[in-house]
């Protein structure tokens, strides 16, 4: 039988970890000699572009900009041709290829990441570890658990499946219904794939068929030089 695949690609973006993100530089046109982000930026087609450009946080823009390479990396690793030109969104505003494979992005706290899927739809989020919940997102999900970590797996859970749906929001979140490897979201099941990609944050990947072939790749390299 031949099941649909799926590439995460992903990298840790920090300025611990990438000096291009500093306040003081504008990171989305990296400083001379990263060509691979210049390259990737004017392949972007003007509405992308200009919705990068609208971005006040700098350090928003370059992690967007790192999911598009991050889609490209994905792209080699399937042997799938990624034109960005093609980029656009569908009438939820979910981002997608014209006539390609379906991708989803995530980023928390420095940690971008792409799921690429192959004959399969995909829902994707990563979420940096706290020490505590906030109270009124605990109160919202009627969480009572003991550890915040397990608040916040269940979180990416819920927020990938959304994510592959195309339709997000605090609202539809609350309505996920979990189970130990499915998510329920209205009238969609989604299959479950914890990940755990660095051990101080949560992941998961939601996909619409029940076996998939997975591959995971650190492409932090991608983005430090030396």
């Amino acid at each position: 039988m031949t099941h649909a695949r799926v590439v995460v690609s992903y990298a840790r973006i920090d300025p611990a970890i990438d000096p291009t993100i500093d306040p003081a530089i504008d990171p989305v046109i990296e400083p001379e000699g990263d060509k691979a982000a210049r390259d990737a930026l004017a392949a972007l087609p003007a509405p992308v572009r200009q919705r990068l450009d609208a971005m006040r946080s700098t350090t928003a823009r370059a992690h967007s900009l790192a999911g598009y390479r991050l889609l490209q990396a994905g792209g080699r690793s399937a042997g799938v041709a990624i034109d960005l030109a093609a980029l656009g969104q569908d009438a939820n505003g979910r981002p997608r290829l014209a006539h390609g494979p379906d991708f989803n992005i995530s980023h928390s706290h420095g940690l971008v990441a792409c799921a690429l899927g192959v004959g399969c739809r995909v829902g994707l989020d990563v979420e940096r570890l706290r020490s505590r919940v906030h109270p009124r997102l605990a109160r919202r999900l009627a969480w009572r658990g003991d550890h915040a970590g397990d608040f916040f797996h269940a979180w990416a859970a819920r927020e990938a499946s959304v994510k592959a749906g195309g339709r997000v929001g605090l609202a539809r979140i609350v309505r996920v219904r979990l189970g130990p490897d499915t998510a329920r979201v209205d009238d969609e099941v989604w299959r479950l794939t914890r990940l755990d990609m660095l051990a101080d944050y949560a992941g998961c990947l939601a996909c619409d068929v029940p076996e998939i072939e997975l591959s995971i790749q650190d492409c932090t390299h991608l983005f430090t030089r030396g």
